[in-house]
């Protein structure tokens, strides 16, 4: 699959979401476990071995969730995969423990579905489309 930019996942347990808070360059916001793909992958393989390299998960990828085409310089599409059913429990780990510092923040939060609508989430997409799920 050609010129795909990143992939994530949304993982869900208990009426939470696994998201990772981010402090970067004085912004405040959330996103969802995920990044760039590697050399051949495709997008589902690229969001299980990039969880598990952020979080110590071990996920299995349920529906995608929604596809996200990129607007800005970079472009690409970004693939948002459901995941409900994983094993571990969630730690940071990988190059973003290593790249966290109070000005570079990086941690894992356990988040109630019902405080999404309060948060900066990006991309705002993939959180409108779990309201409709």
């Amino acid at each position: 699959m050609k010129n795909y930019r990143r992939s994530a996942v949304v993982i869900i347990k208990d009426n939470k979401v696994l998201l990772m808070y981010r402090v970067n360059k004085n912004k405040k916001y959330y996103c969802f476990p995920g990044g760039q793909p590697e050399e051949g992958e495709t997008p589902e393989q690229t969001a299980v071995r990039e969880v598990k390299e952020e979080t110590t998960l071990d996920v299995t990828l349920g529906k995608l969730l929604c596809k996200i085409e990129e607007t800005d310089s970079k472009g690409g599409t970004g693939y948002y995969y459901l995941c409900t059913k994983f094993t571990g429990t969630a730690k940071l780990s990988g190059p973003e423990k290593g790249f966290s510092c109070p000005e570079n923040l990086y941690e894992l939060q356990w988040i109630d579905l019902d405080k999404l609508k309060d948060l900066i989430i990006y991309p705002e997409e993939v959180v409108k489309k779990m309201r409709t799920q």
